[in-house]
């Protein structure tokens, strides 16, 4: 088979896996935020705040390594099993120590146990970065998509069966830990790697300059991640940051779906043909296009039936979070389509240039956040949604430079889905007007109905050789 059609497979199999498991964990995420408070979806941010860095330190950009080796050896395996090992029981002991620091520094005794229980990550660690660098090496996309819709399920049963019990944001915790020994076992049984210890680290270095560059920008996005969690927790305090927390729940399913996706395959895929540099920009376009035709409309819709959708599923007492979620849509349009671009710069061998891209959206973040949560939560959003949006133009302008991405055609197949989008947006909305005398969910199961109507006619009557030849891309070699 070959690498295009492996792709393609990927696609497919993490399409409908995807599917499946939103299906799911839509259900039981908002089930759980009706159960919990935001106090404990700020405790877990701040868990994670603690935690999330050294978690991204702790595999040092080895998994990318060894997905990118040409000829990897049972040796390098070993030796990065072994080293994976060592760092990251000396992380999971130093977080069992430190727990009391974070737990004063953060003004919350309860995180004292959240972050011993949290730091078992650590330990498993190694089996899932190697093992799942093997499994990408090998391309089993359909076996790996098909082991994370049950993980996904398990992770999501798990949640609500003890946020039921009254367990509040135990129940997050303990649930996240069980999906990571099941991808640990469930991995290990898919590449039927045993892991031996080997200390010698002669064939390890080569791996190390490789995975130098990625390294340094895995932890520098990490940082970026959670620059938010930061300034929202100093500025606003724990109540606003349990909504911002819900709101990244619900917003990142559809980008942790086909961003990570895209990510999986991309690097694998992107790597087999880096020499080629027009033709990755050929397929950047293409990847960016169906993504667009998908993401585009479930955002705006979700932004256009946020004013229905929080209070009739969440419940009162998360309505101040329907602004922010509107903003944040905006926000994970971008994260969704920087990834592939990004994927391409760095399986081609610009990984420099993907670590400046991360840097500058890092300082962009600081300005958004900074200057406006000391007006609240809804400013907040707005100015870093504003930045990096810019940043988001920069990225692509900058990215086409290296990978030779037709600029006038990447924005063209972003302004077709977007244009179509705001018109649906506007028109779900109008609805709302209209039927403001009718139950909540009736008005909510019109919007949805109409919305997706409107977005395929006018897909299929404006564009319909684009729209066309978009769906036939999953088909097509």
């Amino acid at each position: 088979m070959t690498v295009a059609n492996k792709a393609r497979a990927g696609i497919k199999w993490g399409v409908l896996g995807g599917i499946l498991n939103q299906l799911f964990s839509w259900v039981a995420t908002i089930w759980v935020i009706r159960l919990l408070t935001p106090e404990d979806f700020a405790l877990i941010a701040l868990s994670d705040l603690a935690l999330g860095v050294l978690l991204v330190i702790g595999q040092f950009g080895i998994g990318a390594a060894l997905v990118r080796t040409i000829n990897l050896t049972k040796k390098q395996t070993n030796q990065s099993f072994t080293a994976l090992f060592i760092v990251n029981v000396i992380l999971f002991s130093f977080f069992q120590l430190s727990a009391p620091f974070f737990a004063d520094l953060f003004e919350q005794p309860r995180l004292l146990g959240l972050i011993r229980l949290s730091s078992i990550a650590f330990l498993l660690l190694p089996f899932n970065v190697i093992n799942g660098a093997l499994i990408n090496r090998d391309m089993q996309y359909k076996q790996l998509h098909i082991l994370n819709v049950g993980i996904g399920i398990l992770q999501i049963m798990v949640n609500l069966s003890l946020a039921m019990l009254g367990y509040g944001f135990w129940a997050l915790a303990i649930g996240a830990i069980v999906a990571q020994c099941t991808s640990a076992i469930c991995y290990s049984w898919l590449t039927q790697y045993s892991p031996r210890l080997d200390f010698s680290f002669d064939e390890f270095k080569p791996l190390v300059r490789d995975s130098s560059l990625n390294f340094f920008h895995s932890t520098a996005c990490e940082i970026n991640q959670r620059v938010d969690i930061f300034f929202i927790n100093h500025f606003t305090g724990s109540n606003a940051l349990g909504l911002y927390r819900v709101i990244l729940s619900l917003s990142e399913k559809p980008v942790s779906m086909i961003g990570g996706l895209a990510q999986q395959i991309g690097l694998a895929s992107f790597s087999k043909i880096s020499e080629d540099k027009s033709l990755v920009g050929h397929y950047v376009i293409k990847s960016t296009a169906v993504m667009a035709m998908l993401l585009f409309p479930v955002f705006f819709g979700l932004a256009a039936t946020a004013p229905n959708f929080v209070p009739l599923l969440l419940g009162d007492r998360w309505l101040s979070a329907i602004i922010p979620l509107q903003i944040i849509c905006i926000v994970q349009l971008v994260n969704a389509f920087k990834v592939i671009p990004g994927s391409a710069l760095f399986a081609t061998g610009f990984g420099k240039r993907k670590l400046l891209h991360v840097t500058v959206a890092f300082f962009a973040a600081i300005v958004g956040w900074g200057l406006g949560l000391p007006f609240g939560l809804n400013v907040g959003c707005m100015l870093f949604a504003a930045t990096y949006v810019v940043w988001f133009i920069w990225h692509i302008w900058d990215a086409s430079h290296y990978i030779l991405l037709k600029q006038k055609e990447y924005w063209r197949c972003l302004l077709i889905p977007m244009s179509l989008s705001v018109f649906m947006f506007f028109i779900v909305v109008g609805i709302n007007d209209i039927m403001q005398n009718l139950p909540v969910l009736a008005v909510l199961a019109v919007q949805i109905c109409i919305g997706a109507f409107v977005y395929i006619a006018l897909a299929l009557m404006c564009f319909k050789h684009h729209s066309l030849n978009l769906f036939k891309l999953l088909k097509n070699s």
